[in-house]
């Protein structure tokens, strides 16, 4: 298996688009893909992969390129435009996704003919898509009744697009194998669910995963190499035979798609990884051609891998990327649940407390009481809540306590004493009801801080 830190070197036209990339300050993996999807859009699609498992297999590419905010998604595209220059091949337009119906209006359209009949011409063969941010295409597909990842599926592969409408003037149907597309999704790590999460209907398998970092990146950009010039492979390189070009294919890469044929077939095989070596021969193929060849030979195969290996670490990555994010979410919403529930238990016990200083001053005078007697004067519930009372009751110089070895005491400063005076009797804030009573043995006239005392506070 290649080496993916050598792969630069393996051909002039690889270290071309390295050096190219370097020297534009962008990712030479995103710059690479950037280059495969142009070449292979401008590949006409006769252009075919051998049937080794069905039916022809088509050339169309899908990419991801993989990166934070700012890290050049877009800035590798437009370098992988300058990079070659394209010479012949089909002629493609750059556009952007919309329905899964508008796929096949980017290849046909409804016309009259001369008797004022509506039928469908093909207007275009290629088209690159370029999808700027993945969220776009999750906003789509995410759309009550939405085809769009079902009909990208389908362009993957090159099978007839369109679906059959009552109204047959609004039907756009294109046949398998007669339109060429490639597809390049900018791809934020946290946000690839959008892709991932379709894993059951084969769209995150479909895709090249590709880094929009360089980790070689030097700290002098060097000079850019002057353009190359890319030339679509004509019929002396891949002949039309039965009106297909067909592209040849190793008897090592053959043997091995075929054997994992054969064991999914028998119920093996991983969901997300089940067509990644149709993807391994697609990239196989687009070496080629991108080389000026028409047959993928054992290296071809080998730098496939390669590619491959890159792209399930870029994959693996955004899969992190989404765990880390779902375990930083959940660590939040339970500190804020645990910080609500902090808050809500400081001010139930502040609302206890503040209710026990009231309970206390309103047993207290001039006279010691006894700690004994004003825990017990409290209700169960706010016992628990005494000495802190006491203590900020002492700390606001409203009660003095003694503390020596026949227990503790308190009653009112001389100031609190001197200062205190009936509460007003409002349907608010009623008297104590020993004070009511009369019974004055002990106990001062009620402070102003006395309150409401509930039913709940009634001692035990």
């Amino acid at each position: 298996m290649t080496n993916p830190d050598t792969f630069w070197s393996e051909r002039p036209i690889l270290t071309h688009i390295y050096q190219y990339a370097q020297a534009r300050r962008v990712s030479p993996w995103a710059t690479f893909g950037g280059v495969l999807t142009r070449v292979i859009a401008a590949t006409e699609p006769r252009i075919q992969l051998p049937a080794i498992v069905g039916g022809p297999g088509s050339l169309n590419l899908f990419v991801g390129i993989v990166g934070r905010s700012g890290q050049g998604k877009g800035a590798s595209q437009a370098a992988a435009a300058s990079c070659i220059t394209i010479s012949g091949g089909a002629i493609f337009d750059t556009i952007t996704v919309g329905s899964g119906e508008g796929l096949a209006a980017s290849y046909v359209q409804r016309v009259k003919d001369d008797d004022g009949n509506l039928t469908v011409e093909q207007h275009s063969e290629s088209a690159l898509f370029d999808v700027a941010e993945v969220d776009t295409l999750s906003a789509l597909a995410g759309r009550q009744g939405s085809t769009l990842l079902s009909e990208l599926r389908k362009v993957w592969s090159g099978e007839r697009l369109g679906f059959q409408n009552r109204d047959q003037a609004r039907s756009l149907p294109v046949e398998s194998h007669t339109y060429r597309a490639a597809l390049v999704v900018g791809v934020q790590p946290t946000r690839s669910g959008a892709l991932l999460d379709d894993a059951d209907g084969g769209t995150p398998q479909r895709f090249i995963w590709l880094p929009a970092t360089d980790d070689h990146a030097p700290d002098r950009a060097p000079l850019a190499p002057p353009p190359l010039m890319w030339h679509a492979p004509g019929e002396s390189i891949i002949p039309t035979i039965d009106g297909r070009r067909t592209i040849t294919v190793c008897d090592s890469a053959w043997n091995i798609i075929d054997r994992a044929r054969v064991a999914r077939l028998r119920g093996d095989g991983d969901a997300l990884d089940g067509h990644a070596l149709f993807s391994r021969l697609k990239l196989a193929a687009a070496l080629a051609i991108l080389d000026g060849r028409g047959d993928v030979t054992d290296d071809d195969w080998r730098m496939g891998g390669a590619v491959m290996d890159v792209s399930d670490r870029t994959r693996a990555w955004c899969r992190e990327a989404i765990r880390q994010q779902s375990i930083d979410t959940n660590r939040a919403r339970a500190e804020a649940r645990a910080e609500s529930n902090v808050t809500a238990a400081d001010h139930a016990e502040i609302v206890a407390i503040n209710r026990a200083k009231d309970r206390i001053v309103s047993k207290l005078g001039t006279d010691w009481v006894g700690g004994a007697s004003l825990r017990k004067s409290l209700t169960q519930s706010l016992r628990a809540h005494f000495e802190a009372a006491l203590d900020e009751l002492a700390e606001e110089q409203v009660i003095e306590i003694s503390r020596d070895q026949s227990g503790t005491r308190a009653r009112l400063t001389g100031s609190r004493v001197a200062n205190s005076s009936p509460p007003l009797i409002t349907p608010d804030n009623p008297r104590d009801s020993a004070a009511r009573k009369g019974d004055t043995q002990g106990v001062a006239s009620p402070s102003p801080r006395h309150t409401l005392v509930t039913p709940e506070e009634v001692p035990a």
